[in-house]
């Protein structure tokens, strides 16, 4: 689906928890900007453990986030300098306790990016309130692969259709660069409630049953705050 005419909405932000060994995140950052701020103790990924297994990541007491919402596909430069393709995980089970997205990311601009000046948003819908926790599988982001991502959780305040939740995806320095015309490769996720409760995958905004990678425009894209891939959630 190809959504015409939009132009770049403008989110400010400052990143969010930090690696923190054990996996729990640290006080997390302020995300300032149009219309609202995401404020609280962001969740963060876990480190390496031993053998290159990877922790759990932070707790889902992240914050709130109210903003005015955006979009940027079709937009003027630099909307659509960077682009998001996504798979599901698990297609068979939209209705379990697991969210596992899959994203890579393309830079189809002449100039390197980078990965830090970038944030990924996973527009979803809670269903019954916990905890939640995060949890990175695979991720080729220098030298410490998934240890160099962080993560937290967002209440959406007002609620927007299929989006009462958020996972942002953050990277430190130690990610490295997304070169031009490269990509970050799959970076393989899941997210669960400390309490196992299910989710409801169907109706959530981010989700589709695509089981193989595909351009996904309903998870959005912001480089130092400004939104660059994607449309939010009305």
């Amino acid at each position: 689906m190809v959504v015409g005419g939009g132009a770049c909405g403008r989110i400010g932000y400052d990143r969010i928890g930090a690696v923190r060994d054990g996996g729990v995140g640290g006080t997390g950052g302020a995300i300032t900007g149009a219309g609202g701020a995401v404020t609280g103790a962001g969740g963060s990924a876990g480190s390496a453990g031993d053998g290159g297994s990877f922790g759990s990541g932070g707790s889902g007491d992240g914050g709130v986030l109210v903003d005015g919402g955006g979009s940027c596909v079709n937009g003027p430069a630099p909307c659509g300098t960077i682009r998001l393709q996504y798979r599901c995980g698990d297609v068979p089970k939209p209705s379990d306790p697991w969210i596992r997205p899959q994203i890579n990311l393309f830079n189809d601009s002449g100039a390197d990016v980078p990965l830090a000046e970038l944030t990924v948003r996973y527009w979803y819908t809670i269903d019954a309130v916990a905890a939640q926790m995060f949890a990175c599988d695979a991720a080729i982001l220098g030298s410490a692969g998934c240890a160099n991502l962080t993560s937290a959780f967002s209440t959406v305040s007002p609620p927007r259709a299929g989006g009462d939740s958020l996972l942002e995806i953050g990277f430190l320095p130690a990610a490295g660069t997304l070169v031009a015309g490269g990509q970050t490769q799959g970076i393989i996720m899941r997210v669960n409630k400390t309490d196992f409760s299910t989710y409801d995958e169907l109706n959530d905004f981010s989700y589709t049953s695509s089981s193989t990678f595909a351009d996904a425009i309903h998870i959005t894209v912001y480089r130092n705050g400004t939104l660059v891939w994607g449309v939010e959630p009305p």
